[in-house]
Parts: C-alpha cells; structure tokens; sequence
C-alpha cells in the first residue's frame, strides 16, 4: 500500500515546488487540450466528472506555476502558498506495483497514473539537516563526456 506524502510537509522550511516551468506549462496544455477535446466531442455533459476533475487539475497547476515563479524571483512564499502546497501533496500518494511499475494515485480525483521505469537507475540523495533527514530522488541519465 502507498505511503502518504504528508508526513514531510511538517514544516514550512521544507516545503518547495520544483521550478521546472516548462514542465508545469506543458501539463497546463496538456490539460487544456483535453479539457477543450472534451467540449468540441461533447462529451463533458456525458462525462462531467472528468471535465470537473480536469479543470481542477488546470487550476492547481496554474497555482504550481505562480508558487515555481516565486521561487525563481526568491520571493518568500505567503501562508496560502505553504497552504496550498500541504494541501496538494496530502493528496497524492505513491506505491510500487508489480517489478518497476509505480503507480501514482490521487485520493481527491480517484485518477490514477501508471509508469514504467524499467531501464533507468535512480538515485536517493539523504541529506541529514539538523535532526531532519532530507530526501530527494531523480533519475541517473547515461551521461558521456568526449574530448
């Protein structure tokens, strides 16, 4: 069973958005062209809990976008910043399925993804800070260097 990621927003120091704006742009259309796909088929009025759900997402990742903005100026984060960060990450948990399958699942809007990460190497970095330990995990990539 998955483990809720809410357990590491405790405190505020530690509560961050990656700032990969192209990223959060590009599920922000991702989106939006399914959100729009839904409406030209309408099909929004047969399926209106997955339009509800859709936009939803939008306007979450529309906050993601301002929170990653901020970031990048340096500008500390207000109380409904850190807020709305608990908020989004107590609803996703994540668990592993199967050999290298993880499923991510939302509590919120019951969808789910599924991805295969057969063939890439991850790597853990803890870092002790204090009496808290920090943890981050990312993909280790083939990288060359030729002379």
């Amino acid at each position: 069973e998955g483990t809720n990621l809410s357990n590491f927003s405790q405190d505020n120091t530690y509560k961050y958005v990656e700032p990969n704006l192209v990223l959060i742009k590009e599920l922000s259309a991702g989106t939006k062209m399914l959100l729009d796909m839904f409406s030209s088929l309408k099909l929004s009025y047969e399926v209106n809990s997955m339009g509800v759900r859709l936009q939803k997402m939008d306007e979450q990742l529309q906050t993601i976008q301002a929170i990653a903005e901020k970031e990048l100026k340096n500008e500390e984060l207000s109380d409904t910043d850190l807020e709305f960060i608990d908020s989004f990450v107590r609803q996703y948990s994540v668990s592993e399925e199967g050999d290298r399958i993880l499923k991510i699942t939302s509590e919120i809007t019951k969808g789910e993804i599924k991805e295969d990460i057969s063939g890439i190497k991850l790597l853990i970095l803890i870092r002790k800070d204090k009496d808290n330990l920090l943890f981050a995990v990312g993909p280790v990539f083939n990288y060359q260097e030729t002379k």
